[in-house]
């Protein structure tokens, strides 16, 4: 292997050149996020090599199990009951090759590695009903804890405060109250300015969440909501989801200490803050810990050789060649282009070539109505795995002992309806991983 093969150019790491890893992991969404944090823990070496994923179009939940996936508007309070059900009905969903002490065991690792990162989530062990940018309800299973004072007041109907600024358009007050009012009548919206923000057109999330990581930001901030608060008599005050990208936890407790009341995050229209913290702030960590992390680079091929997978990675084009001895396949689905669509082949995998499950008529890929309740048979799409998550071959045989895929991209799951995308990416990734360390 030439030390040119993974030169240190534009940017790239330098710690790969000469170097096999244990472990590649191609993509940058939450389930190769959570391998990356689960394979260095265990002592592994790792470079992970991915585009921007999908986490910035996340709300931040961590959904286990929501929803029924016979009918998605029957949902879940207690998930373990909902997953028995699941793995009964769906022998080959990825949660029949997991038993709830994985899941949990996985939940558990991955919240701990957040917490470390400076994001702490909090999860009660039951599904928690958040709210959502447009003012609807959602069960998830573990909330930032910059949310979490949300939960509790909808669940306590106390009354509150929805702050919006005058040029964001991702998150909407008063749309949200309306929504709401049946179940929470007690929701006072106001629009105020935004501090420090010196433009009169479009506000974005993302830099509000920078701009109140200056802690006089966030004083002018509470000056500019005390007398909307003392009029509306509220004990809580709710934001759009703004609260700071590296330090969201500090950022909330100075706020409501300002107020003297809980203040609380409500996600706002993606792409959103609470995935961009996700992505750079355990990024960080993992940097820190020794993961070779080539960010908003594609892998262009990948080839099998001299027992070692060779990954070409690059921006625009292929750059460098990285070399593992072991591989994770974490790509995603349609949106992030793990999984690829057309009239000719159908259905496909366009990085490694795996066999995809998908209806081959195009005509069964979706229903005439597009709520239909059963939902559409191309959402299930994806690669059949074995229960350590190796891809198979049409015959039921694993395709290569050291190839393992995680997250979304797994058949016969509908992570959308049946609110499990978290769930299945971080225990699919706890899996592999282990599967991986045992064969080192």
């Amino acid at each position: 292997m030439s030390e040119q093969d993974c030169r240190y150019q534009g940017g790239y790491p330098e710690a790969c050149p000469g170097r096999v890893m244990d472990l590649a992991i191609i993509g940058s969404g939450l389930a190769g996020l959570a391998a990356s944090a689960f394979a260095v823990a265990r002592g592994l070496s790792v470079v992970r090599v991915g585009s921007t994923g999908s986490l910035a179009y996340t709300t931040g939940y961590l959904d286990l199990l929501g929803a029924s996936l016979e009918n998605c508007r029957s949902y879940y309070a207690e998930p373990r009951a909902g997953l028995s059900s699941l793995r009964e009905e769906f022998p080959q969903h990825p949660y029949a090759k997991l038993d709830d002490h994985e899941i949990e065991a996985a939940f558990r690792e991955f919240l701990a590695c957040l917490g470390e990162a400076g994001l702490p989530y909090v999860c009660e062990g039951n599904n928690l009903i958040a709210l959502s940018p447009m003012g609807t309800l959602k069960s998830t299973y573990a909330v930032p804890a910059t949310m979490l004072a949300g939960v509790h007041a909808f669940a306590s109907r106390t009354p509150c405060l929805l702050v919006d600024f005058k040029g964001l358009k991702a998150f909407s007050a008063k749309g949200i109250a309306e929504m709401l009012h049946a179940a929470w009548p007690e929701i006072t919206p106001v629009t105020l300015p935004f501090p420090d923000l010196q433009w009169s057109g479009e506000l974005y999330p993302e830099a509000m969440a920078r701009c109140l990581e200056v802690p006089a930001t966030r004083e002018a901030l509470a000056e500019s909501i005390k007398a909307a608060l003392a009029e509306s008599g509220a004990q809580c005050v709710g934001l759009p989801a703004v609260l700071g990208i590296y330090n969201s936890a500090t950022v909330q407790e100075h706020l409501s200490a300002l107020l003297g009341v809980p203040v609380f995050e409500i996600p706002t229209l993606p792409p959103g803050v609470p995935g961009i913290r996700l992505r750079e702030t355990v990024d960080d960590v993992l940097r820190a810990k020794g993961v070779t992390l080539f960010a908003q680079r594609y892998a262009y091929a990948v080839r099998r050789e001299d027992g070692l997978f060779h990954i070409d990675i690059g921006e625009n084009t292929p750059e460098v060649t990285v070399h593992a001895k072991q591989l994770i396949l974490a790509t995603g689905r349609f949106l992030s282009g793990g999984l690829q669509a057309d009239r000719v082949r159908g259905v496909s995998e366009p990085l490694l070539h795996l066999p995809v499950k998908a209806p081959e008529n195009r005509a069964q890929w979706h229903k005439d109505d597009y709520f239909d309740h059963e939902g559409h048979p191309l959402n299930k799409a994806g690669i059949v795995t074995d229960d350590s998550f190796r891809p198979l071959d049409a015959a039921g045989s694993v395709i290569d002992p050291n190839l393992y895929v995680a997250g979304s991209i797994l058949a016969e799951q509908d992570w959308v309806r049946e609110k499990s995308g978290a769930g299945i990416a971080i225990a699919s990734a706890l899996k592999a991983v282990e599967a991986v360390k045992k064969s080192m």
